[in-house]
């Protein structure tokens, strides 16, 4: 399943959708704002808020994802961004504390199982081809995580 046509439907949060229930300051999303499609938001938008995914909203975190998975795909060999990391510490349960991973469980479940697959697709990719480039680490223990959707 390809990350576009996966993700094809996301509905554009409203204006009250975006921010996490338990974060109180919008400061690293408000550029997302304007956005009525995912497909929109600039490459450079992207790479400007590495660190927007932790503050989004279930429904904010699956309508910017893919716009991070593309991203990463298209950058990661070249970029000095810490956006390729981000995304993927993003997709990542830490497993050291379990408030925080029921933080980051918390923006996974509107997630469609073709959506769900496409983000195992994303990390098969990476630990294939990202050697030296990412977080193999992380990418590693996102997917042992991702694996169990499957």
């Amino acid at each position: 399943m390809e990350i576009q046509e996966a993700f094809d439907l996301v509905v554009t949060p409203a204006a009250s959708e975006w921010l996490h229930e338990e974060c109180g300051d919008d400061d690293d999303i408000v550029d997302f704002f304007r956005f009525k499609s995912w497909k929109n938001i600039p490459s450079a938008t992207i790479a400007k808020n590495y660190s927007a995914l932790p503050f989004l909203s279930p429904k904010a975190f699956a309508f910017v994802l893919p716009a991070y998975l593309i991203w990463v795909l298209e950058n990661y060999k070249t970029s000095a961004s810490p956006t390729v990391d981000t995304t993927i510490y993003n997709l990542t349960p830490f497993n050291k504390s379990e408030n925080l991973d029921l933080f980051i469980e918390s923006k996974y479940h509107l997630l469609t199982n073709n959506q769900k697959t496409a983000i195992l697709k994303w990390l098969l990719f990476l630990s294939k081809y990202g050697e030296e480039r990412v977080d193999m680490k992380f990418v590693r223990k996102a997917l042992g995580y991702w694996l169990t959707y499957q």
